[in-house]
């Protein structure tokens, strides 16, 4: 006599623990032997209609998601936006994130990178870490500072070595 799966309701061949083949997989899987939740139909993005396609949103938003909340993904868009504007970048992740990545965002009152005199590279040595506020007014006003106030005015300032000056 053929004996069946002890999850009550499943007609399935018992096979392994006492469960069908489809139980035990989710067991072995998943640790649960409950179904997986059903597929989301769209965005989670209030009022957006597109297609889901992961973590609750559709491929725009996910981008977004990803690249406001996942360091290497702002590296990799920061490294593409200089490449756009035919900047060069010589910087690897690791100096790129060290040590201010917690400072930084788009607020008004929040850090970005910044190269001296908006010219060169993004390298090592031609960068300071300023408030959004600072560098926006910076590129309105590129002369009304002395060169001893615009080294003044940088807060923080990473070396050719990955270090920084905090000043």
């Amino acid at each position: 006599m053929q004996q069946l799966c002890s999850v009550p309701g499943c007609t399935g061949k018992r096979v392994s623990l006492g469960w069908c083949r489809m139980h035990y997989n989710r067991w072995y899987n998943r640790g649960s032997l409950e179904p997986l939740p059903p597929p989301r139909q769209g965005c989670s993005v209030s009022g957006c209609t597109n297609k889901h396609n992961g973590h609750g949103f559709c491929q725009k938003h996910l981008i977004e998601h990803l690249r406001a909340t996942d360091p290497r993904q702002q590296f990799r868009a920061h490294m593409d936006n200089a490449k756009r504007r035919g900047i060069p970048f010589h910087f690897t992740f690791e100096i790129w994130w060290e040590p201010y990545w917690h400072l930084r965002g788009t607020g008004s009152d929040q850090m970005c990178m910044a190269r001296f005199d908006d010219q060169g590279a993004y390298e090592p040595g031609n960068v300071q870490i300023i408030t959004n506020a600072e560098n926006n007014w910076l590129r309105l006003h590129p002369d009304w500072l002395s060169e001893e106030d615009y080294d003044n005015s940088i807060r923080y300032f990473l070396h050719s070595d990955g270090c920084v000056s905090f000043v």
